[in-house]
């Protein structure tokens, strides 16, 4: 736990989180004003994210979807890292099709938890992954619909 943690506390970042609705007001867990402080590194352990909640971080980055529960009960939002998504390198070319098709799984499998804040969907995109990019906000957008017509909202 101590490796993660002051990986994750050295590289603490504030970011603004991005959701389908850009219109929705930010997920606040009982909060009018919900300002995001963010640790930029994997959750992939319940100690590590007990730990960030007590250092005063709200929200986490590169959650895998089995942890989404854990950053629930200790009231973390979470941007989903998932590689169906995001591709397993940050390195290569993205694939916007299969991004696509992962990311109509992955809110099927995850849209439920009250920690989902957003997904990650590319690291490091260069300008030519953007048309690819918005692509998937706009499957993101058609998921997440169907998704709370079906499910009912997060």
């Amino acid at each position: 736990m101590g490796k993660n943690l002051n990986r994750a506390l050295a590289t603490l970042a504030v970011v603004a989180c991005a959701r389908a609705d850009p219109g929705a007001p930010a997920p606040a867990a009982g909060e009018e004003d919900f300002f995001p402080l963010m640790a930029w590194d994997y959750a992939t352990d319940e100690a590590t994210l007990a730990a960030m909640r007590d250092a005063g971080i709200n929200s986490v980055a590169f959650v895998p979807p089995a942890k989404l529960d854990a950053c629930a009960k200790y009231g973390l939002k979470a941007i989903v890292f998932d590689e169906r998504v995001s591709g397993a390198r940050w390195d290569v070319p993205f694939d916007a099709d299969a991004s696509v098709r992962g990311l109509e799984a992955l809110v099927r499998e995850v849209g439920g938890p009250p920690a989902v804040w957003g997904y990650h969907l590319k690291d490091e995109p260069g300008a030519h992954a953007l048309h690819g990019i918005h692509q998937v906000l706009q499957a993101l957008v058609v998921a997440e619909t169907a998704h709370k017509k079906h499910d009912g909202p997060r």
